[in-house]
């Protein structure tokens, strides 16, 4: 893997695809970290920087300081790089479809409270899901996933579902699409548009500097 996949696509250093990216909900539920001091999670991290506490804190309101230590690592780690991954694939003229990937179902739970984590997409994408304790919803995903995935590998450049539109980089277009939150799993439901600035805000506001460094 490129050290520097940013830059390389920038550079119009990869092939001119289009591209399906996107993260899940809970992607940094394996990486938790076991802290709850935001100061030190911050010191450790980004050593160089000099990041106010209370100003990472206003951009997960309402969040107790472990939660917002999870969300600050989900997000400089997995969220806010495909954001920047997207609007360079786009600068250079490819398509993108971006997503973030909430579906949870309990048999699929490595452990209490892991919700969408990382990689928790395969078992579905793949069909290798345990399938004698599969609840019908889990299926009716499985189905609908698969179907969805096989629409864009045929036919890249056109929406691979209902309601699936085209990314566009910036804040106000509706262009993300949310799959598979609040057990919507059917082919007509599971995609649910949102604006890129309703996931994207702590990006924007702080993690995209420390990963932007043209």
């Amino acid at each position: 893997m490129f050290s520097n996949p940013l830059e390389r696509l920038r550079a119009d250093s990869s092939a001119k695809v289009p591209i399906l990216v996107g993260n899940t909900e809970n992607d940094e539920s394996l990486l938790e970290v076991g802290m709850s001091n935001l100061t030190a999670f911050l010191e450790g991290t980004l050593p160089r920087a000099t990041i106010s506490p209370d100003f990472v804190r206003s951009l997960y309101p309402g969040e107790n300081d472990t939660v917002v230590i999870s969300h600050s690592l989900r997000d400089l780690t997995f969220k806010c790089p495909v954001e920047l991954w997207s609007a360079a694939i786009i600068g250079r003229g490819s398509n993108v479809f971006r997503y973030t990937y909430g579906a949870v179902f309990e048999d699929l739970q490595i452990f209490a409270g892991a919700g969408a984590w990382h990689g928790s997409e395969l078992g579905p994408l793949f069909g290798t899901f345990n399938r004698s304790t599969a609840t019908q919803a889990e299926i009716t995903w499985t189905n609908t996933f698969q179907r969805t995935i096989a629409n864009f590998i045929k036919n890249p450049d056109n929406s691979p579902a209902i309601n699936w539109p085209k990314y566009i980089a910036g804040p106000s277009a509706k262009t993300l699409a949310k799959l598979a939150y609040h057990e919507n799993v059917q082919i007509n439901n599971f995609v649910e548009s949102v604006t890129s600035a309703s996931l994207d805000g702590p990006c924007d506001a702080l993690w995209d500097q420390f990963l932007d460094l043209a």
